[in-house]
């Protein structure tokens, strides 16, 4: 199978968040998994995930990652290789997500899922799932919430605007084939840091 794991980077930052890893979303985890994909589109019925990243953390410290393209099982269109910068042809000899599905089941374990705009990604995770023949009750927490009230005030809370306004990166990392999730894990633990109370309104 055409999937690598990636190793934590060596300078791994440990994050002070405090609480119960096994809680709802409601609630203040210690340890999570941080989720970044490519889909080929935003429909997760129809459209299809191409390429997961993943980096785990238990008690706030980095602990197993993992990068993988994936097969839709059709051509990507010019305009989407061009918008997510994946050829079609690095995808033909990926493994499909049913290749997968198992790994990044033992990945995500019982543990809560951290990610940008959350709820969509999940929806994509749950789908693609279910077309595998398994199901799953993921719980989530989305830092895009988590930033507009924790940082009130600024223009918009995409990611890149976040990773500069609030400086989420170091130089070196901002190429890094993880560096939104790294980047998604800085901005939850700033979040969490900075309102205590935030976890009791998700």
């Amino acid at each position: 199978m055409n999937y690598r794991k990636v190793q934590p980077l060596q300078n791994t930052i440990t994050f002070d968040i405090g609480g119960d890893p096994f809680k709802e979303s409601k609630g203040n985890p210690t340890s999570w998994v941080v989720l970044d994909m490519v889909t080929t589109g935003m429909l997760p019925k129809t459209d299809r995930v191409i390429k997961v990243m993943m980096r785990r953390y238990v008690n706030g410290v980095a602990n197993d990652s993992y990068v993988s393209l994936i097969n839709p099982g059709f051509v990507l269109p010019k305009k989407e290789e061009k918008l997510t910068g994946i050829k079609s042809l690095d995808l033909t000899r990926a493994p499909s997500f049913s290749d997968i599905a198992w790994h990044l089941v033992s990945i995500v374990g019982n543990y809560v899922i951290v990610s940008h705009n959350a709820k969509l990604f999940v929806s994509f995770l749950n789908a693609e799932f279910e077309r595998a023949g398994i199901q799953r009750d993921l719980k989530f927490i989305d830092t895009e919430k988590l930033a507009g009230e924790a940082f009130p005030g600024i223009k918009d809370y995409k990611l890149k605007t976040l990773i500069r306004k609030l400086n989420l990166l170091e130089r070196g990392e901002k190429n890094n084939e993880l560096s939104n999730v790294d980047a998604v894990a800085c901005l939850y633990a700033l979040c969490m840091g900075r309102a205590n109370a935030v976890p009791e309104s998700l």
